[in-house]
């Protein structure tokens, strides 16, 4: 059996108006005893995320460096 899933999210700076997409994958094969799994993180490789908070009495900015893409591949075996 072959599975795939997507997980995304989506997030915008209210300032500048401007969205960033993150996405993640992951596939999964499973056949009696084999089961392989691959998954993909931060398909679209971004580096950073600017978080930016105003309200009327404060204005906060926060950058956090994000981990670059990666693939996990996991191989199992029953017997």
């Amino acid at each position: 059996m072959l599975r795939a899933k997507l997980t995304n999210v989506l997030t915008h700076d209210s300032q500048s108006k401007r969205g960033t997409y993150f996405a993640d994958a992951s596939f999964t094969y499973s056949q009696k005893a084999w089961l392989v799994e691959m998954e993909l993180r931060n398909l679209f490789n971004h580096y950073k995320l600017n978080n930016i908070h105003v309200s009327s009495w404060t204005q906060q900015a926060s950058v956090y460096s994000l981990r670059p893409r990666e693939i996990l591949l996991k191989v199992s075996f029953s017997f």
